[in-house]
């Protein structure tokens, strides 16, 4: 049998409103003391996400784990058992599941954007086969909504728009020669974009080193023939 996903506990705030979206929780633990065999006691406490700031301190909620919402905060408040203070209907309402797992979905589109606009041919592909699954929910979406075709569909799409700037992107990246990129190294978008820039970069550099080079030599045999000028003068006197 799979293990779950999450685990899920009760516990009681006990710091709030000195974090902006979190909350400290007690849980209940026990710790088996060796000497007397015999449990004992002993509680902890975690940060937990409140993504709407509904907690306050007293409140005892229902938290699971399995939401990294920072690195030091992996749990998240998922219902009131009995609200310290002011009722619920005075608070801002808590996330749902599904907002909850939309919004980590959000967070994960952005980061694969991030990437693939940096050339992470992984990231691309995967916003692209998210996008295509997108366009196919919102083409029968539409067929329900009553919109006459696939790109009236795709037009509304978040994905769709993230895919069609990072294609624009890519092909400004191909486009790009030995001027280089309009927004930086970064902005560029294949490999092989980046490769051709790198190339015609090191080519500039070289051969500026050797105009350096050639200007050198030239100063120096200047500079020798000045010497011998002068070295002539002085035993002509």
């Amino acid at each position: 049998m799979a293990a779950p996903a999450h685990r899920k506990f009760t516990g009681v705030v006990v710091s709030a409103g000195k974090m902006e979206k979190a909350v400290k929780v007690r849980l209940a633990g026990q710790e088996w003391d060796k000497h007397i065999r015999k449990y004992f006691p002993a509680p902890y406490t975690v940060l937990v996400s409140d993504p709407n700031n509904s907690l306050r301190e007293g409140d005892v909620i229902n938290l699971r784990s399995g939401y990294r919402a920072s690195k030091t905060v992996r749990h998240v408040v998922t219902s009131f058992i009995a609200p310290f203070g002011s009722g619920i209907s005075e608070r801002p309402p808590l996330p749902t599941e599904e907002e909850l797992a939309q919004k980590l979905l959000q967070k994960r589109y952005e980061k694969d954007f991030r990437q693939a606009s940096r050339g992470r041919e992984a990231a691309y592909r995967r916003i692209k086969t998210a996008a295509l699954q997108e366009s196919q929910i919102l083409y029968k979406l539409g067929q329900i909504q009553g919109l006459e075709s696939m790109e009236d569909a795709e037009s509304l799409g978040y994905l769709q728009a993230q895919l069609e700037k990072l294609k624009m992107m890519r092909r400004e990246g191909v486009q790009v020669g030995e001027a280089g990129p309009p927004g930086g190294e970064e902005s560029l978008g294949s490999v092989d974009a980046r490769a051709r820039y790198s190339a015609a970069k090191a080519a500039r550099f070289t051969k500026k080193a050797l105009e350096n080079e050639e200007d050198l030599e030239k100063a120096q045999g200047k500079g020798a023939s000045i010497a011998e000028e002068v070295a002539r003068g002085a035993k002509a006197i």
